[in-house]
């Protein structure tokens, strides 16, 4: 499926509006069409590999079940929503509505949450800590905006993180095609008011805690790490060296320049690459493995190659000819950059046909295919 351009001002967006202040969008995608229906999402969700959920309140009483679902009619009583994670992962189309947002940096995005909910259904007041584009599909649904500073948490569930009712800033009902933005931490609320389908764009933003994993790596990985060393131990402001239960604020800052050399490593900017680059996309290998002879028969029969569904490939300035995808840093060489960046930036598969195509593209294509990275159509 194809998309029309996003009825945005995307200059004046990105300056004034992005992780500002949200905002809605009327009629964003006109005679706007759902890539996807309830009945297919139920069949994600029976999946044990999707993560799905279902919300409802059923006589005044929140109830979160996850799945994988084997009959919905348990859990879908009162007023319920059916909601499933990294459906663009999945679903080419999905995948290309997402695209319509790459203004914004591949490396913040996260996945599409798409949901059906029917009248009445919601998961309550909230707030996301991620950027969020709100797409309506099919049917109605009433979405208010609050302000962060009338945010006050109420959860009713451990699994359900709301917060109580708020002031909005917008009360409006959105109509297929229409779109709201989201900033982090801006409280909102959805009640569908009529059968409805919702494709919500998330972008992700890691806190410290979260960088600490890359950081460890990068250490690991470093062989020769530099270690602490104190040959002058003297304190210079009394003369002597301390006594030996204090530490001195002199060994504190030696100690935190070690962690700054660490920071300023190009092994720390390799695995800070890997880990923004990591989807934890579904791959799964082929039946039987490509090789060298196939791969160039196919290429010479003009055979089309494309990334997976969701798949986003990163690159970096500083690792000119490396490709990191999914976690994992490709190294390549110069020679062949220019094929592999016209693959990685278009996912065009003619990227690789014209002309005969150097062998190291081929084995990187080859290992691309091997481990499900890219697909045969």
């Amino acid at each position: 499926m194809r998309y029309p351009n996003l009825n945005l001002d995307v200059a004046h967006f990105l300056a004034k509006v992005w992780q500002v202040k949200p905002l809605l969008i009327k009629q964003a995608f006109p005679n706007f069409t759902d890539p996807i229906d309830e009945n297919d999402l139920a069949g994600l969700a029976l999946e044990p590999d999707i993560d799905s959920r279902i919300v409802s309140l059923h006589e005044q009483t929140w109830v979160v079940t996850q799945g994988p679902f084997e009959d919905f009619n348990q859990h879908c009583k009162g007023k319920w929503t059916l909601m499933v994670q990294g459906v663009d992962r999945w679903v080419d189309e999905i995948s290309d509505l997402s695209r319509l947002f790459d203004f914004i940096p591949s490396w913040r995005f996260d996945d599409v949450m798409v949901s059906y909910s029917v009248p009445g259904a919601g998961v309550g007041p909230h707030v996301d800590q991620y950027d969020v584009f709100l797409i309506q599909g099919k049917g109605q649904r009433r979405w208010q905006v609050g302000s962060p500073e009338a945010v006050s948490e109420a959860s009713p569930l451990p699994s359900l993180q709301q917060v109580r009712p708020f002031e909005p800033l917008i009360d409006e009902v959105l109509n297929p095609g229409d779109i709201l933005y989201i900033p982090p931490g801006w409280p909102h609320c959805g009640t569908t008011v009529e059968n409805c389908m919702t494709y919500s764009i998330g972008f992700r933003a890691p806190n410290v805690k979260d960088l600490l994993q890359p950081f460890n790596d990068s250490v690991l990985n470093e062989q020769n790490s530099q270690r602490f060393t104190d040959p002058n131990c003297i304190d210079p402001n009394e003369g002597t060296r301390t006594p030996s239960h204090n530490v001195s604020d002199l060994e504190l800052d030696k100690l935190t320049d070690l962690l700054k050399n660490a920071l300023h490593s190009k092994a720390w900017k390799y695995a800070l690459l890997e880990y923004i680059s990591d989807q934890q996309l579904p791959l799964e290998a082929p039946e039987c493995e490509f090789t060298q002879q196939n791969i160039v028969h196919l290429l010479t029969k003009g055979s089309r190659f494309t990334f997976v569904p969701g798949c986003r490939p990163l690159t970096n300035n500083t690792f000119p000819n490396t490709i990191f995808i999914n976690g994992v840093g490709y190294d390549t060489s110069a020679r062949i950059k220019e094929q592999v960046m016209m693959l990685v930036s278009s996912n065009n598969p003619t990227a690789l046909t014209h002309p005969i195509v150097q062998s190291e593209a081929v084995d990187l294509l080859i290992e691309w295919l091997n481990e499900g990275i890219m697909i045969l159509h």
